[in-house]
């Protein structure tokens, strides 16, 4: 089976729970029964061991989008959770394979493109892979024709059971804790120049261990079947703000403060906002207090202000709405300045969807030219019309009065004239036309901005927002940004360091054709830098390198190579030189061992017969110790004579009385029968 090592049959862990056991069917711990048949054909069979590595366990679930697994790492053994991409609208899988593939042609392209946005997905949660309140993954990969997500597995539930096994509603102590923790995620986030945009409470999870963990960053996912590959955003009514139902929609930390918001008030009162774009002709949110909740003030009030319509009358930033939840001071910090990635600012489609707490309303997706539900009725679909050609008209005149060149400028133009104005030395200017054009999409500007939050030329080093920016770029293809990030993760600046990831950055920029960065894997393998040394590795770099058409490069790189062949058999030659001696070595300490053993074993017998040989001459008695000992001896033979004499003349004594005694007794009886006769004789006279 193709991505597929083994089927782990011998297996000494449960599949439903991944605990060790010793006896199975059910399971002590979780009753889980092996050797059941998938519950679906489109399921992998537990047991199978995925990259050397992870062993599949039983579905955790199944959405639209994927199935999640519970899963075993066996290199850190440790139980995971894994995620595989598996459109169910597009994709197939054969029973008894574990090949993904797509079930038409005509689909192929968007399952591709959605193939490749999962893979971002995975990579913007690798970002939070040590944050302790975000789910992050952990790895990921593609096999099998499709590609998988591994990330932390947590035992618990989610915000919103945990809701429902309190009476629908929590008290507003126990939801301001929970939703402090979830504010601290957010906030990560934000500083890496993303959104959420999808906070509810399906997607706080709550783990056995009282620990709060924000999950699913997967808002943003392929809008499958549409040509201009824009991003989806998954929208749940009640939670999403006003600007998510625009394809323009001014989205920002403010976005995710509402919905936030949504999810604090849904936790106090038992009961969901309304809709946001219901609430643009008739606002009719009724305060928790006027619910009969009772809260402090400053809850109430951070509350409806996070809940705001319009954007700019919200807390701007999570940390803010912390600060008025709390009824603390907020005091603003450069981390909360809002630098979009260029992921975030892409044109996208929204997809309204179901939400679980009200399933019988816009069940079903709308087009990119309506952007509204489609049940909506006219005069909401008017207002809501007004309102946005209203904000875009405001937005737009401002523009042109403050910045009437840029309006008329292209991205490429921007970039052009950022160079410029970089290169006269007014780097504000410029950073500000370079932001304008990476914004609007231009990659060679993105690269431009990165660099310039790497080097801190227009006085804001931030390798953070560089990080951020060079993220999707690289998970576009872009062989700049992914050679550039991949060096970031080498160093360990902007990002947590990963050398297994700089590697894999470095080598995708490699693989698509660039010079600098096949030959800088090269020496990196020669020289074991960042990685064990590796002449075949570095041999394959270096003659892909000669490949490309960077002339000097080509040039660096035949030399490189003949040297690393020539140091390759040098080097071949020399171990088995040192293999040779290292041979020759232990022999002769070997040798010399067991001759020292010998000698040790001579020496240690002549010691022990001249300690015993010692021992007996000094240790027998003297002549006098000798007399006296011989005349004890004499006299205690002498008294057993003499004892044994008077032993044997009592026994002569009792043996003479013996006989004394049978002779008397003898002839006391010949009497008595003498006797006898004499009285019959008697009697037989007396009788005559």
């Amino acid at each position: 089976m193709t991505g597929v090592d083994i089927i782990m049959s011998d297996f000494s862990r449960c599949f439903g729970c991944m605990r060790e056991i010793t006896e199975k069917n059910p399971c002590p711990y979780c009753g889980y029964y092996e050797n059941n048949p998938p519950e679906s054909t489109l399921h992998m069979e537990p047991g199978i061991l995925l990259s050397d590595r992870y062993v599949i366990g039983r579905v955790l679930g199944q959405g639209g989008f994927g199935i999640t697994y519970i899963g075993w790492d066996s290199t850190l053994n440790l139980t995971v959770a894994i995620k595989e991409y598996l459109p169910l609208s597009m994709a197939t899988r054969n029973t008894g394979s574990v090949t993904v593939s797509c079930a038409s042609k005509e689909n192929k392209e968007d399952y591709d493109y959605g193939l490749n946005k999962f893979l971002d997905e995975a990579r913007i949660l690798a970002l939070f892979g040590d944050m302790p309140n975000i789910v992050g993954a952990r790895d990921f990969f593609r096999a099998n024709g499709t590609a998988y997500m591994v990330m932390e597995y947590i035992d618990g539930i989610n915000l919103k059971q945990y809701i429902d096994k309190h009476n629908g509603k929590i008290p507003w102590d126990q939801a301001a804790s929970v939703i402090m923790f979830v504010g601290d995620a957010l906030k990560e986030v934000h500083s890496k120049g993303l959104l959420h945009r999808d906070v509810s409470p399906d997607n706080i999870f709550i783990t056995s261990k009282n620990q709060v963990k924000l999950l699913d960053f997967g808002a943003a996912r392929a809008a499958l079947g549409m040509q201009n590959k824009s991003i989806s955003i998954m929208l749940k009514h009640g939670y999403a703000p006003f600007e998510q139902y625009s394809s323009r929609g001014n989205q920002g930390p403010w976005t995710d403060v509402y919905s936030l918001s949504a999810t604090t008030y849904r936790c106090i009162t038992g009961e969901l906002p309304p809709e946001a774009l219901e609430r643009l002709e008739d606002d009719k949110l009724v305060p928790p207090s006027q619910k009969g909740i009772k809260l402090p003030m400053n809850v109430e009030s951070a509350i409806m202000k996070g809940l705001a319509i319009r954007p700019q009358d919200r807390y701007q930033t999570v940390a803010e709405f912390q600060a008025a939840l709390s009824g603390t001071e907020y005091i603003p910090s450069n981390s909360d300045l809002w630098t979009p990635s260029p992921e975030t600012s892409k044109e996208e489609k929204t997809v309204i969807y179901p939400h679980s707490e009200n399933n019988n309303k816009f069940q079903t997706a709308v087009t990119p030219s309506d952007n509204i539900p489609y049940k909506f009725e006219k005069k909401h679909r008017k207002i809501l019309a007004l309102s946005l050609v209203s904000i875009i008209a405001v937005f737009l005149a401002i523009g042109l009065l403050v910045y009437p060149k840029i309006a008329q400028s292209s991205p490429e133009e921007l970039f052009s004239e950022a160079q410029d104005l970089i290169k006269n030395k007014d780097a504000a200017k410029g950073f500000e036309k370079m932001t304008l054009s990476a914004n609007a999409g231009y990659a060679p500007a993105q690269l431009g901005l990165a660099e310039m939050y790497l080097t801190g030329t227009a006085g804001d080093q931030n390798a953070t927002k560089a990080a951020g920016i060079l993220l999707p770029l690289a998970s576009s293809g872009n062989p700049e940004a992914l050679y550039r990030l991949g060096k970031l993760y080498l160093n360990g600046v902007g990002v947590n360091k990963d050398n297994n990831a700089g590697i894999q950055y470095i080598s995708e920029a490699a693989d698509k054709g660039m010079t600098n960065a096949a030959y800088e894997l090269g020496h990196m393998y020669e020289e074991g830098i960042t990685t064990n040394k590796n002449y075949a590795k570095a041999i394959e770099f270096y003659s892909k390198a000669l490949g490309y058409k960077d002339s000097d490069a080509r040039k660096s790189a035949i030399i490189e190579k003949q040297r690393v062949e020539q140091e390759q058999t040098i080097k071949a030659a020399e171990e088995k030189r040192v293999k040779e001696e290292q041979r020759r070595i232990a022999e002769q300490k070997r040798k010399a061992t067991e001759e020292e053993k010998r000698k040790q074993q001579a020496e240690k017998q002549k010691v022990t017969v001249k300690a015993k040989t010692e021992q007996a001459l000094t240790s027998g008695p003297t002549v006098q110790e000798n007399t006296e000992r011989n005349n004890t001896l004499a006299q205690k033979v002498a008294e057993r004579k003499k004892q044994q004499a008077e032993e044997d003349r009592l026994k002569q004594e009792e043996a003479e009385r013996v006989a004394r005694e049978a002779a008397a007794k003898k002839q006391k009886e010949a009497q008595n029968t003498q006797d006898t006769i004499n009285v019959i004789k008697t009697i037989i006279n007396v009788i005559n």
